[in-house]
């Protein structure tokens, strides 16, 4: 629903309802005045975004009275709105909340610890992975926008090699995080 003082919001409300009516069919005629209700604003307010719409080319009235089509151009908005909405939902999915990342730094905290006070012991090659995948971890919290996946499958390979020589028990914690940014 637009909100009441802003303009631009009804219109492009406006719009989005001119395509959902329409089914994006730019020749399907809409009563504009059958959004009134909806839109929580007054007839004339309508009325200004409709013609708003229509002088700025996004709607076309093809006869007199309250009836308007949708045009090409009009379409395009709807969808570039919608691609762009959803994009930043899916960019919501990858990216680790702020609870998240307060929880991988947590996580990976008592792993480097241990590596650095050799309290873990791995081979050359799996403390060179182990580092390298905590690198990869801390360079991913230190992003504005953290990928979930990458720091996921980070902790996961950490997983694969310090619960083997540690045993689960010790890195319970780091299991069930790999599990979760992972799944």
């Amino acid at each position: 629903m637009a909100s009441a003082g802003d303009p631009m919001d009804l219109r492009m409300d406006l719009l989005e309802r001119l395509y959902d009516a329409a089914s994006g069919d730019r020749f399907a005629l809409v009563n504009w005045q059958q959004f009134e209700e909806n839109l929580g604003a007054s007839a004339v307010e309508v009325e200004h975004a409709a013609d708003w719409l229509i002088q700025r080319g996004y709607a076309e009235a093809r006869v007199l009275g309250p009836m308007f089509s949708i045009t090409v151009d009009g379409i395009d908005e709807v969808e570039r709105r919608r691609a762009e909405r959803r994009r930043d939902v899916d960019l919501a999915a990858v990216v680790l909340t702020h609870d998240e990342r307060r929880e991988v730094e947590a996580v990976i905290r008592p792993v480097q610890e241990a590596l650095d006070s050799g309290e873990l012991q791995l081979s050359g090659d799996d403390e060179a992975d182990v580092r390298l995948q905590l690198e990869t971890v801390q360079l991913q919290l230190r992003s504005n926008r953290p990928r979930r996946p990458i720091v996921g499958w980070a902790l996961s390979a950490i997983t694969g090699i310090v619960t083997g020589v540690a045993g689960n028990a010790a890195y319970a914690g780091l299991v069930a995080l790999a599990h979760a940014l992972t799944h």
